[in-house]
């Protein structure tokens, strides 16, 4: 686990961007039996003993990992899982700030709104008063997470990166307004 997270790093993702998300040990078992001799002689023959054993422990541990060079992505994986990551997913494009673009999104929403009624207005012959309501609706964004699963042991090569697509997020707001005739 710590190759990976140095290898992660050495790809240029910051500590701040790496977070620990699941950390559980436990014991692994082992069940045995174990021939015994009987208590009474007098029957003779062999008995036998059975239970479980600790022969050892299994470690899992998760790790979320935030890409912010999407250049980079192929790489980290494939560094990661040449380093001993054996479970990776959950791949997750997000907007740092989202509500940034919620505000240009719903500015353009409101002018685009008011374009309307001022030309459905003109062409229908009436005239607008002042706005009486106003009701917005937003809609998110498509996300995929992305988590680094770590453990296991490591092959010796390094595989090939893997071709990631981040595609396109759209953050899209409707706004209704409703005027007042004259």
């Amino acid at each position: 686990m710590n190759a990976v997270i140095e290898a992660v790093k050495a790809l240029g993702v910051e500590a701040k961007d790496i977070q620990t998300t699941n950390y559980n040990l436990s014991p692994v078992y082992e069940s045995y039996s174990i021939a015994v001799p009987m208590i009474y002689p007098e029957i003779g023959g062999v008995g036998k003993r059975t239970g479980t054993t600790v022969v050892g422990y299994k470690l899992e541990q998760n790790v979320q990992v935030k890409i912010r060079d999407f250049t980079k992505i192929g790489e980290i994986l494939s560094q990661s899982t040449g380093k001993g990551a054996n479970l990776v997913g959950s791949l997750q494009f997000t907007i740092d700030d989202p509500e940034q673009f919620r505000q240009e999104a719903r500015a353009k929403a409101i002018a685009q709104a008011k374009d309307n009624a001022e030309n459905l207005a003109r062409e229908s012959g009436i005239n607008l008063g002042k706005i009486v309501n106003i009701y917005e609706n937003q809609y998110g964004y498509p996300m995929y997470e992305r988590a680094l699963g770590m453990g296991g042991a490591a092959d010796a090569a390094v595989p090939p990166s893997p071709s990631i697509e981040p595609g396109q997020q759209e953050i899209n707001v409707t706004v209704n307004l409703t005027y007042r005739v004259k």
